[in-house]
């Protein structure tokens, strides 16, 4: 069963263009927020230094039916009183405590806008003459916290506030006291004017509010707002911070916790999880990694199954094979010993035949288990297989030619040279043609050919007997698989698994050909890579061995 885990389904890109994007966008909105800060608190310096309880009144006039009714005290405090003028100037309602109460066209102009701030500064001198003179100067600005002046403009006055010389009003002789007042701001201790305008029944007029100075509400109202904006900005830059790292944190949680879950269920042993992610480039390599690493475990808990099964197998195959001949030479060797048989001759041999299969089966074992064993080594050396093959089959021959049996031979003159180790890989050549003799009958052929293709030597072995059925062809190098029940009774079914570990041992491999080319039922195909050697004259090494039937 395939257990799948789902990551989150996004287009495939890099990781680091992702970081990228991202940091993008975080530094555009970093931009804006540092230009709203830089707006807000320009907007608090002029708004915060701008009395806008005069403006608030005039609103609040505008849209009563009955003045009397406004409390003023509500927009420009107590102890403050109320004045309107006409366009002309002249006062057509007053109320509360007002210094002046009637104003001349000059004396409205001193006067500064809600959104105004005049800083005067007085000092008196005396002339060459005695006189003494007043100096008055007044700086018109809209931030009281700014070195930065709109305008300025100055008076000199005698004693009787006739004016010496005025940048404000330079045809003005005198300024009245009322007059004076405004010019100078003093109205009495803490008291400060101001106007702006006001519409009535569609008429135009002027309020003039005098009010208790308070600079301290001012600047108040200014740090309160610039705390606020200070808090603001934190809290907006931190909110920032927790959405970039909460959009990185989703791009590599996911994958991060697909991973943990299916290591998690690796550890518990449950191999061949896979999991689903297409998202960073990255994280979809470490995915696809981890599949491939959990397709290899499962590959690999099957062949340790696999393994401890033909262990398990194997363990079973060599108790019942070791079993059959020593029940039968201790049968016989009681039935001797208590005196039971008359022909002891005979069971005499039959107990040396059961003795040497014995011999047989233990060699076959130990051969096997001397091939599994991790630390065995070959003892592996340079080889002509066309001339060894030669001289093995020239041992065999007269077995074959006594009982009847045909040799046919494919097997260049040149030299191909392989590294083997020459007495395990006699063990290949017996196997198969042990099995060719015992298998196949009277007047059957045994072929052999060899050639090199590319850097494999090539090595053909095969006959035209009864062949394997195709059940077991899969398995026939399997310990203990025999090829059918005819042969289940002679052979442990170690050979050809011996066989295929020598061949492997030398580097090479073998097969068993689904196809087998006619005539023959059976063929076997072994290849050894070819050992690359300098070039020597082999000719004298090479015997005709005279035998069999050349192809």
């Amino acid at each position: 069963m395939i257990n799948k885990y789902k990551g989150i389904r996004v287009k495939r890109g890099s990781f680091i263009n992702t970081i990228v994007r991202n940091y993008i966008i975080f530094s555009a909105l970093l931009i804006v927020l540092i230009y709203a800060v830089a707006y807000l608190t320009s907007y608090n310096t002029y708004e915060s230094t701008i009395d806008n309880g005069v403006k608030k009144l005039a609103s609040a006039y505008r849209e009563a039916d009955d003045l009397d009714k406004v409390k003023y005290q509500k927009y420009i405090g107590n102890g403050s009183g109320v004045v309107i003028l006409d366009r002309s100037g002249k006062t057509v309602y007053i109320k509360g405590r007002c210094p002046v109460k009637t104003f001349t066209q000059d004396s409205i102009k001193l006067i500064p806008k809600n959104d105004e701030i005049v800083d005067v500064d007085i000092h008196t001198s005396t002339r060459g003459d005695g006189e003494k003179v007043l100096f008055i100067q007044r700086r018109w600005t809209t931030d009281i916290y700014s070195e930065y002046i709109d305008s300025a403009d100055t008076d000199v006055l005698d004693t009787k506030h006739n004016v010496i010389y005025s940048t404000k009003f330079p045809d003005k002789t005198k300024y009245t006291n009322d007059e004076y007042k405004v010019l100078t701001g003093k109205f009495g201790k803490d008291i400060s004017i101001i106007k702006t305008g006001l519409r009535l029944d569609g008429k135009k007029y002027t309020l003039v509010a005098f009010q208790k100075l308070d600079m301290v509400s001012a600047m108040n109202r200014r740090e309160r707002n610039t705390l606020l904006i200070v808090a603001g900005t934190i809290v907006a830059y931190v909110l920032m911070i927790l959405i970039f790292s909460r959009l990185i944190t989703r791009k590599v949680k996911k994958p991060v916790n697909a991973l943990e879950r299916a290591m998690s269920d690796v550890s518990q042993g449950k191999t061949g999880g896979l999991i689903v992610y297409d998202g960073p480039t990255e994280f979809v390599d470490m995915c696809d990694s981890f599949n491939v690493m959990s397709k290899k475990l499962e590959e690999s808990e099957k062949e340790n199954q696999a393994m401890r099964d033909a262990q398990q197998k194997m363990i079973s195959g060599i108790a019942h094979d070791l079993k059959t001949p020593v029940t039968v030479i201790q049968g016989y060797a009681k039935a001797i010993n208590d005196g039971l048989v008359d022909d002891q001759e005979k069971y005499l041999k039959t107990i040396e035949e059961k003795s040497q299969r014995l011999t047989e089966l233990i060699d076959e074992f130990h051969q096997y288990a001397m091939m599994n064993r991790p630390d065995l080594k070959l003892n592996i050396e340079t080889v002509d297989i066309c001339e060894y093959t030669r001289e093995y089959l020239a041992g065999r021959y007269p077995e074959m030619d006594i009982e009847g049996r045909h040799l046919s031979l494919d097997i260049p003159d040149d030299c191909i040279s392989v590294r083997i180790d020459k007495s395990r890989f006699n063990r290949v050549y017996n196997n198969i043609v042990n099995n060719y003799l015992k298998y196949c009958g009277e007047n059957s052929t045994f072929y052999c050919s060899m050639y090199q293709r590319d850097d494999k030597a090539v090595i053909t072995l095969g006959d035209d007997g009864p062949g394997i059925p195709a059940e077991v062809r899969k398995t026939i190098f399997d310990p203990f698989v025999k090829g059918d029940s005819s042969r289940a009774s002679g052979g442990s079914g170690l050979g050809l698994s011996i066989a295929r570990d020598v061949v492997r041992g030398c580097g090479g491999n073998i097969i068993l050909t689904d196809y087998p080319a006619d005539p023959m039922k059976t063929e076997f195909v072994i290849t050894l890579p070819v050992w690359q050697e300098e070039e020597e004259d082999r000719s004298s090494r090479r015997t005709d061995t005279g035998f069999g039937e050349e192809k």
